[in-house]
């Protein structure tokens, strides 16, 4: 297989990510600074500013959907528009408010996360009402985890494991594939996604991609477009703008994550039977993975097209996920390690 490389990803804290930008726009000898020095300056920063990161809802407005607990919004307040409590975004958040020692604001955006679940049957993108049609990168049994991994509370964990599995079964449902693994998409109405082929449009900067196109064609578009908001990924080359066409690498090793937690979680409390039923249903989607998404030659995983029947062909460091979510044995690790240095050219 030719394999393609195109753009750059890494899976970095939101959390840090912001305040990074914040301190090299602030200092004009920012990209002189040792590296040492800026790694202390960046930390010095959030130290600093965390807590202006925490917001309130304590009613719903006409945008910003109610929380019953304070939540994490990706930026400081002030310095832009966030008002609402991302997805994805809130576990390298967790991440860091857990590293820093700020367990109760970690639980409070977990809490959220399974209220909403509770309210929707799925996370949505974020705690806004524009952004109910889609969720995003499903990373709620990670947070759920690291929770009780601090608090070693069963009783909390078997409150929030129907929780968890209510999510699971939206990803089951609302986002399968024909051949058994998982894709993004979103459940927007046919106006929301013409509404969304233009603006992605006005955003590239080349409008002339909506010349002659019908209305079928544009809610084609547009789906692809929120389903590639959905992956968090938006935008970029990876899905060549057909999103919804493609098992990702990172959204089916989650998914294989939520399946070894859930046999973690009913063997902690008690239930073994339920704890093999996960394990084997862990081992079908690792099964799966290596079907589809694993190029035997190179040892690589990319994205799977199940509409044409083949790999896209395209390096990512999606695939570093398969690390990340403990699905690789030894081979494929190693040959996903060589693989770095395509993404740092």
């Amino acid at each position: 297989m030719t394999f393609h490389v195109k753009g750059r990803w890494a899976m970095l804290s939101v959390y840090l990510f912001f305040f990074l930008l914040k301190v090299t726009s602030s200092s004009a000898q920012a990209d002189r600074l040792p590296k040492e020095d800026l790694i202390k300056q960046t930390r010095d920063y959030i130290l600093e500013n965390w807590e202006g990161t925490v917001m309130r809802t304590p009613t719903s407005t006409a945008e910003v959907i109610q929380l019953p607990y304070p939540y994490s919004i990706p930026t400081v307040q002030g310095e832009t528009a966030f008002r609402a409590m991302f997805y994805w975004d809130t576990y390298f958040t967790n991440l860091g408010l857990l590293r820093d020692g700020h367990m109760d604001q970690a639980k409070n955006n977990v809490e959220n996360i399974l209220y909403l679940v509770t309210q929707y049957g799925y996370m949505p993108n974020g705690s806004s009402k524009g952004l109910l049609n889609r969720s995003q990168p499903p990373y709620l049994s990670m947070m759920v985890s690291d929770i009780f991994d601090y608090e070693h509370d069963t009783v909390w964990l078997r409150k929030a494991v129907p929780v968890l599995e209510q999510e699971y079964r939206f990803w089951m449902t609302q986002r399968l594939a024909p051949n058994g693994l998982n894709r993004y998409a979103s459940s927007a109405t046919d106006s929301e996604k013409i509404g969304m082929a233009k603006l992605w449009a006005s955003r590239s900067g080349d409008k002339r991609v909506l010349e002659g196109k019908s209305d079928e064609e544009l809610i084609r578009m547009g789906g692809h477009v929120l389903a590639e908001a959905e992956s968090g990924w938006d935008f970029n080359p990876r899905f060549g703008n057909r999103c919804g066409d493609f098992n990702p690498i990172d959204l089916n090793s989650n998914l294989y994550t939520y399946e070894m937690n859930f046999s973690r979680f009913y063997r902690l409390l008690g239930e073994a039977a339920e704890a093999v039923r996960w394990e084997q249903r862990a081992e079908a989607r690792r099964v799966l993975m290596n079907r589809y998404l694993l190029d035997p030659e190179s040892g690589l995983f990319t994205d799977y097209d199940f509409v044409n029947h083949r790999q896209s062909g395209i390096i990512s460091a999606a695939q570093f996920s398969v690390l990340y979510n403990g699905l690789a044995d030894e081979q494929q690790a190693a040959s996903i390690v060589s693989a770095l240095g395509l993404l740092e050219t």
